[in-house]
């Protein structure tokens, strides 16, 4: 690590080092194994792999006086939250050709209502599950943003994975868009009522 001003400033070989040690260390792992799996310079790997105990990332038990570490099921490997999220915007991409598969029009205006509900309630049904998916990334977002300014995860890793999710929630918003072009507004309206349920305003 850089120091400026005092300060431990992070690397971009200090942070690929850190993915690398997690990354390997999904079951318990001896130190040297683990170094060897990274193919780094020993003493920065085991100083990085204490630092990571000590923010919390890793965890660690003594075995025949030799300590074992693991990563903290809580963090992602960026090659997990990556597999996470591709399972994600799958599930994403079928509720939403779940739904234009069903017969059209989606949406019937109630007049008692002066608003447009969904005309039956399987449709309503794949709506909801849609909003849940999209709730769920969002709220994703909100948890990195937190964890990234408590510096639980570095920015570099916080910043990337933001990116990922707000690309899919732009990629599902639009297609479902984009595939009920004469709907598009009432898509819209019913998406901005249903979402209300949250306390904060856009």
């Amino acid at each position: 690590m850089l120091i400026t001003n005092g300060f431990k400033m992070k690397t971009d070989m200090d942070i690929i080092l850190e993915d690398s040690i997690l990354e390997n260390a999904s079951e318990w792992i001896h130190k040297t194994e683990l170094w060897r799996k990274t193919k780094s310079d020993k003493k920065r790997c085991f100083d990085t792999i204490d630092y990571l105990v000590k923010e919390g990332f890793l965890e660690t038990k003594k075995e025949q006086n030799k300590h074992k570490f693991r990563r903290k099921n809580e963090i992602l490997t960026d090659k997990e939250f990556s597999e996470s999220q591709i399972r994600r915007r799958g599930w994403m991409v079928d509720t939403v050709n779940a739904i234009n598969n069903i017969e059209k029009p989606l949406f019937t205006y109630v007049k008692s209502r002066k608003q447009s509900e969904p005309r039956t309630k399987l449709i309503k049904g794949g709506l909801e599950s849609l909003d849940y998916y999209m709730n769920g990334s969002t709220a994703h977002i909100a948890r990195l943003r937190l964890a990234k300014a408590y510096h639980i995860i570095n920015k570099r890793t916080a910043d990337k994975r933001i990116d990922v999710i707000e690309n899919t929630i732009n990629y599902i918003a639009n297609y479902f868009l984009s595939t009920n072009p004469d709907e598009s507004e009432q898509i819209k309206e019913y998406n901005q009522r249903i979402s209300r349920r949250t306390t904060f305003k856009i």
